[in-house]
C-alpha cells in the first residue's frame, strides 16, 4: 500500500530506521544524520507491508521547471518486488500534476564499481532515467556523481 507521509516526526524515524539497515549504500555516518535532518522537510512517498514501511522515496524541488529524488530506499527483503517502481510512479504522478518538466537523480557513477550502486543505476534505468552528465569531484574523487535526467511527458 503507498501512503504519503505528513508527520516530521515519522518521516524522520522511516528515514533512520530504513538507511541504518541498508549499510552497504548507507554507510556514513553523517550523511545518514543530515539525511534524517532532510527527511521532515521534505515530502514523502511510502510503501506499507504488514503496517510496517519498507521502502520509500522523497522527492525534493530543485527548480521550478525539475525535482529530484533526493532520497529512496528498500528495505533489503523487499528488492526485485516492483515497490521502488510504483514508489517512483506515484512521485512521477503527482510532479506531473505540479507541472515539472523533468526528474532528476544523483547517484555514484560507475568510475565506482561499487556493487549496490551498480544495481542502483541499473533500477534508474528500467524506470526511465538517462544518464546526462558525471561530476568527478563533486562529491570527492573517489566518488564520482553521476546525474541521471528523466523526461517527465
Amino acid at each position: 500500500m503507498i501512503k504519503w507521509i505528513d508527520s516530521k516526526t515519522e518521516k524522520r524515524t522511516i528515514t533512520e530506521k530504513l538507511l541504518r539497515s541498508l549499510p552497504s549504500w548507507f554507510g556514513i555516518e553523517s550523511a545518514i544524520i543530515d539525511y534524517v535532518n532532510d527527511s521532515e522537510n521534505l515530502e514523502m512517498v511510502a510503501w506499507i507491508e504488514n503496517k510496517e514501511v519498507v521502502g520509500f522515496l522523497a522527492p525534493k524541488k530543485t527548480s521550478s521547471k525539475a525535482v529530484s529524488i533526493h532520497l529512496m530506499a528498500v528495505s533489503k527483503a523487499y528488492h526485485h518486488q516492483g515497490i521502488g517502481k510504483k514508489l517512483f510512479q506515484e512521485a512521477l504522478v503527482k510532479a506531473r500534476k505540479q507541472g515539472y518538466k523533468y526528474y532528476t537523480v544523483k547517484t555514484l557513477d560507475e568510475k565506482n564499481t561499487d556493487v549496490n550502486y551498480l544495481k542502483t543505476r541499473l533500477f534508474y534505468e528500467r524506470v526511465g532515467f538517462e544518464k546526462l552528465e558525471t561530476f568527478d569531484t563533486l562529491w570527492d574523487a573517489s566518488n564520482p556523481c553521476l546525474l541521471m535526467i528523466y523526461l517527465i511527458n
